[in-house]
């Protein structure tokens, strides 16, 4: 191997000059990430509101989320779920999205 000079190191691998990008790349980037996470939004509502109770197969329930938090309050205030469960509204049985443990599980 030859000497390594330093002027070489510092050479950008890349004509950066070439490079070109869209005058709104950036709003573009943004505005399509925003779209995806909105789809994924309405798909898992979709997704939610087609559960049924499994004693009396009811779609009739309510989400019930228990949430703890970092005890800041103003700037810095985080919270996460604890926990999660419908409750129906028609015989009282609460239960969890068996779907989404399902899909916690195989990620893990």
């Amino acid at each position: 191997m030859g000497k390594v000079k330093a002027k070489d190191i510092l050479k950008p691998k890349v004509d950066l000059d070439a490079v070109t990008l869209p005058p709104n790349w950036y709003e573009n980037m943004i505005k399509e990430k925003k779209d995806a996470e909105e789809k994924a939004r309405k798909e898992e509502l979709a997704r939610i509101q087609k559960i049924k109770c499994p004693s009396c197969k009811s779609t009739s329930k309510e989400h019930v989320e228990k949430r703890n938090d970092n005890g800041i309050f103003g700037p810095g205030y985080s919270s996460w779920i604890v926990d999660e469960y419908f409750v129906c509204n028609k015989c009282g049985t609460m239960f969890k999205d068996m779907e989404k443990r399902k899909n916690i599980i195989r990620k893990k």
